[in-house]
């Protein structure tokens, strides 16, 4: 019987220095995770897929509002001050990761326009359009969408 007495002593002796590594431990923990959430929100870019790097940056350009943010300089330069005059984008089918379709609605008709794309981690989006060509419609995809 007296064993089990000095076991129990033991064990009440060690509650005390157990629970404060105990709770030193989740403090510690918590400190961990609000770090590295903070670390986290601060890196994290507003990353385009294809389809919305060519959504976006077409409406941008469709609305007179092309950034460097989305356009290579060189599509900037071009595109100069030309406006745009476009009621509604209609259509967007991403070809590949690279490369996509924009069908657009205007006071004169539909147009199309073959976007280039290219991808690189030290752009905002992560993608940016390096090239706008115009086109004829091509095929039925095009047109129904647009009925």
């Amino acid at each position: 019987m007296e064993q089990y007495q000095s076991l129990a002593k033991a064990i009440e002796g060690m509650k005390k220095p157990l629970i404060i590594i105990a709770g030193a431990s989740m403090v510690l923990h918590l400190i961990i995770l609000v770090t590295g959430i903070y670390i986290g929100k601060s890196n994290t870019k507003d990353a385009y897929t294809p389809f919305e790097a060519c959504y976006h940056g077409m409406k941008a350009l469709f609305n007179n509002g092309a950034t460097e943010e989305l356009f290579n300089s060189d599509v900037l330069k071009e595109v100069g001050d030309q406006k745009f005059k476009i009621e509604s984008i209609t259509l967007v089918k991403v070809f590949d990761s690279l490369n996509c379709d924009v069908v657009a609605k205007d006071d004169k008709g539909v147009r199309s326009f073959r976007v280039g794309l290219e991808k690189s981690t030290n752009f905002p989006h992560f993608h940016r359009i390096v090239d706008v060509k115009g086109q004829k419609i091509e095929s039925s995809y095009q047109v129904e969408a647009n009925l």
